[in-house]
């Protein structure tokens, strides 16, 4: 049964890792690469899981050859150690990309902040901190002997040596109960444990802030659409029961509340409005599904690392096979949630794919270089039928107003991740019936 969660484990590890490698090259082969926030903080959290699914891959053949139980096992205490540090530094640094994630969201939907100014304010000082808190964390872990194999030496972690000799009453000093990682429990309690809670009660906390915002903004524009309504139908019926006498005023009268109607109904405001709230929406539904990627892949391995000396009681097999199963495919739930708002937007762009199944949506994506816009990416590159630009400028107005310069679209559109579909690496050529086929290219990665 070990084998075959270690089995499990191993497949689901290298799937996820094949994943966090797709999205990574998909974002540098787009033409904007890492230009955005947004962009680079997908690209750290590929980054992350890649180390650690790279560690789990390892860590069964990295494992002392000597490890009891361990029939896989044929490295050293070196080689463990070294799959232990990716799995720490990895593991470590995902969940605070979540995390940074979920911050991005809140500050452009909330506070209107700027991607320059994210970047600028925020942005430098948190990847920072993100990669050297972990490093630092695995070089404690280094210097106290803290990587070891775990039960069958399916996982090198910061665990004693041998399992579970810190829960003994002999200690380094008063017997041999531990040759290496004595109190290992206190190391993972600070570097691994604290960390995710505190994330985790940060991340409960922004995305109720993001969800709230989301739905009074909603409620404040549906009060708003009730109160013009009202106003209409309440000057119509005033015009209905003018006087005769006073029938030129009252036509001068209508005349300029239809003109304020139509100026206040404007399509290119009507549009933008829409636009803004579909972004917030799908920051919100975004930000709640990478939460639950998060807490489903993390949850179980913090717990197995929150309650020390369980490896050989029965709860400790569940435990096992939750590992085995969930913790390996974080990268697997990232490209799914990733790619998800863009195969939903190539399906309205492009009426044909509507009854495309979702693989090969998924497929297009992947092959486009992910080259596709959408709303998540905080911005459309949306036309009217006159070809007037309607993007969301950073303040809330549509592009093409007098106040928005060629400069300001240029570079919102590099940190969106904008293209127009037609330059798509899968491009999608038109046809006579203005329907939109697929046709084969090289991708824009090795174009460059």
């Amino acid at each position: 049964m070990l084998v075959l969660a270690q089995s499990i484990r191993t497949s689901a590890a290298s799937l996820s890792c094949t994943a966090s490698v797709t999205i990574a090259i998909m974002i540098v082969c787009t033409r904007n690469g890492l230009q955005s926030p947004y962009s680079r903080i997908i690209f750290g959290l590929s980054v992350a899981d890649i180390m650690q699914s790279a560690g789990i891959i390892a860590s069964p053949f990295a494992a002392p050859s000597d490890t009891p139980a361990a029939s896989w096992a044929m490295g050293n205490i070196e080689t463990c150690e070294a799959a232990g540090f990716f799995i720490l530094i990895g593991g470590t640094a995902a969940p605070f990309y979540t995390l940074l994630l979920v911050y991005y969201f809140l500050k452009r939907v909330k506070f209107k902040m700027t991607p320059q100014a994210f970047a600028k304010q925020h942005e430098r000082l948190i990847h920072f901190f993100i990669w050297i808190f972990p490093i630092i964390g695995g070089i404690v872990g280094l210097v106290r002997g803290d990587f070891n194999a775990t039960r069958a030496g399916s996982l090198c972690l910061m665990v004693d040596y041998p399992l579970d000799c810190s829960s003994s009453n002999d200690t380094p000093e008063t017997g041999d109960a531990c040759i290496r990682g004595y109190n290992s429990s206190r190391t993972s309690l600070f570097f691994v444990i604290i960390p995710f809670l505190i994330s985790f009660i940060i991340l409960v906390i922004n995305l109720g802030r993001l969800t709230y915002h989301v739905y009074s903004e909603e409620k404040l524009i549906r009060r708003a659409s009730r109160r013009a309504v009202n106003d209409a139908h309440a000057n119509e019926d005033g015009l209905a029961s003018a006087s005769i006498l006073a029938s030129t005023l009252a036509s001068t009268l209508a005349s300029t509340l239809a003109s304020t109607s139509a100026s206040t109904s404007d399509p290119r405001q009507k549009r933008t409005e829409e636009i803004a709230q579909s972004i917030a929406k799908q920051s919100l539904v975004q930000s709640i599904l990478y939460i639950i990627a998060y807490f489903l892949s993390y949850v179980i391995p913090v717990i197995f690392y929150a309650t020390p000396g369980t490896e050989r009681e029965p709860k400790a097999d569940i435990q096992y096979w939750m590992i085995s199963i969930f913790w390996p495919l974080g990268g697997l739930f990232n490209i799914l949630i990733y790619t998800r708002p863009k195969v939903s937007k190539l399906r309205r762009m492009v009426p044909t794919f509507e009854h495309y199944p979702w693989f090969i949506m998924f497929i297009v994506i992947l092959f486009s270089g992910g080259d596709v816009p959408t709303e998540i990416d905080f911005g459309m590159y949306d036309r009217d039928r006159d070809g007037r630009n309607l993007s969301i400028h950073a303040s809330g107005q549509p592009y093409g107003n007098d106040n928005t310069n060629g400069d300001d679209l240029d570079s919102n559109s590099r940190e969106l991740g904008m293209t127009d579909v037609s330059n798509l690496p899968v491009p999608l050529s038109t046809g006579s019936n203005g329907d939109h086929n697929i046709s084969s290219s090289s991708s824009y990665c090795f174009e460059r």
